[in-house]
């Protein structure tokens, strides 16, 4: 997963630290996950990288191979 998530910073043209200070997610929390000192994110970090990249958390999990995009709510 971490990896599909820098694929997509670099595809913004953001690094991963930029991309979590701008999506309110810790950059430890990643860098934890990386290193392997946690074995996954919470569900609301991955929503917020998701909505950061307007992909689903399917595809940050890797169960999608196409970034399918978020779905909103219509009023």
């Amino acid at each position: 997963m971490y990896k599909r998530i820098e694929q997509l910073c670099r595809e913004a043209g953001v690094n991963v630290t930029t991309m979590c200070r701008e999506a309110g997610v810790p950059r430890s929390a990643l860098s934890d996950y990386k290193a392997g000192r946690i074995k996954s994110l919470a569900a609301d970090k991955l929503a917020k990288i998701a909505g950061y990249f307007n992909v689903s958390v399917d595809h940050l999990l890797g169960k999608e191979k196409t970034p399918a995009p978020r779905r909103t709510a219509s009023l």
